[in-house]
């Protein structure tokens, strides 16, 4: 993927009306939600910005801007609890991880986790001290939620880093995401996304853009960029859940 190409999709957003970030959070965070995840080119993917309509999409814009650098410090149990939870398909799972908003200095500490219904419910609060460790009061945070004997013994299994854009049909309370240059790294080496990870957020029903890929002949894929990239990183793990995008989507990065 070119850089020209992320840059076509990103200034394709371009088009659509600003949204701040109260707004998107008051009407459409979905903190509790239903996610389709695809990995496309940037080409398809900026196909899918322009065809958006103005009057109903808008493009989560702060302070002048619409693209937005994050990283994500993913926490688990030393034997991997979380990761072998996605692994062998339990309904009811959890993720654990400090999410860092490079442009802002902010951090979040969240829990997902995984309804029996398969939906998806978010916990985030502000998280103090430093991304690559769990302080107090993130031990006691999750300890509301989580086993309070596993919660202390979480360790940081993975660093994922990304460039992200937000597209948002305020009314429909839909949010998508577009993803570019998706590396995830941790001792055993690093992982990268050949392509632009689009992930759509609803109440459930499909959205437009759900519709729109489907029509183009692109389907859901089974992604989680912890799993994904642990399965990928240290191949002892169970990987047969993401086989397909691990051969398609995923590749070891150079070292050097």
């Amino acid at each position: 993927m070119s850089a020209t190409g992320c840059r076509a999709v990103f200034d394709s957003l371009g088009a659509l009306p600003p949204v701040g970030l109260e707004e998107v959070d008051r009407l459409a965070a979905r903190l509790t939600r239903v996610d389709r995840k695809y990995v496309v080119t940037a080409e398809l993917a900026d196909d899918l910005v322009v065809s958006l309509p103005a009057g109903t999409w808008s493009a989560l814009e702060i302070d002048g801007s619409r693209l937005f650098g994050y990283e994500s410090h993913y926490y688990d149990t030393p034997d991997l609890r979380f990761f072998h939870q996605a692994a062998t398909r339990r309904r009811r799972r959890a993720k654990v991880r400090v999410r860092r908003y490079l442009d802002s200095g902010e951090q979040h500490l969240e829990l997902k986790q995984r309804t029996g219904r398969g939906e998806t419910t978010k916990i985030r609060e502000p998280h103090v001290g430093p991304a690559e460790r769990l302080g107090a009061a993130a031990i006691t945070a999750l300890g509301r939620h989580l086993d309070r004997q596993v919660v202390p013994s979480l360790k940081r299994t993975l660093v994922t880093g990304y460039r992200r854009a937000t597209a948002v049909d305020i009314d429909a309370g839909v949010r998508v995401t577009l993803d570019a240059d998706v590396v995830c790294r941790n001792p055993a080496g690093s992982v990268g996304v050949g392509g632009i990870v689009v992930e759509t957020k609803t109440a459930g029903p499909p959205c437009l853009v759900d519709r729109w890929f489907w029509r183009a002949g692109v389907r859901p894929l089974r992604l989680s960029k912890y799993c994904t990239a642990m399965a990928a990183l240290q191949p002892d793990l169970p990987s047969n859940k993401w086989h397909r995008t691990l051969q398609r989507h995923i590749h070891v990065l150079d070292p050097s």
